[in-house]
């Protein structure tokens, strides 16, 4: 199984200096199903990193992987009035959080709030959204699931093994 364990999300979580001004420290997380294991693994990252940092969280909603999952979860946190900044668990419910903040809300994306996604798919790099994300490493990813592959057809009965992988940061006009 390879994952972005908690420790390596951590790492990846570097733009915590950007976020200097009172309003930017109250985070709103929009998250998967508590089912998800990466999911879980992504959350506690974030957990530990912003308990390291001293910031609070102030809401967490859950939302299917969709445009229209995380724009409804943006509309729920937003609709509270602390949440300075949005960390999405995916860039498709970023994306869906960034169309709500501004379009429902009339924010500015980052001036009155910062959203950053996770995965850093091809539309969050695209001229009109420049997404901050985070990167899960797909080819060494590929290489491990591809030796982890040959491992098995060498020894059959050997137990499998978790991999983590550390995500890279991606970051752009969103934070």
């Amino acid at each position: 199984m390879l994952t972005a364990s908690a420790a390596a999300t951590r790492r990846a979580w570097r733009w915590r200096p950007r976020f200097s001004r009172a309003r930017d420290q109250r985070f709103g997380h929009i998250g998967g199903p508590e089912s998800g294991s990466s999911d879980r693994e992504r959350f506690a990252g974030l957990q530990d990193r912003l308990r390291r940092a001293g910031l609070a969280q102030v809401g967490t909603e859950r939302a299917d992987s969709s445009f229209e999952g995380g724009g409804r979860a943006a509309l729920a946190l937003l609709a509270r009035g602390r949440v300075g900044a949005l960390i999405c668990a995916n860039d498709v419910k970023a994306r869906g959080a960034l169309t709500t903040a501004r379009r429902a809300f009339g924010l500015r994306v980052p001036e009155d709030i910062p959203i950053l996604g996770f995965e850093d798919i091809e539309t969050a790099f695209r001229p009109c959204l420049w997404l901050t994300s985070a990167r899960n490493p797909s080819e060494e990813m590929a290489e491990q699931i591809l030796q982890s592959r040959l491992d098995h057809i060498a020894e059959p009965t050997a137990p499998g093994k978790v991999v983590h992988m550390c995500p890279r940061f991606g970051e752009r006009e969103t934070h």
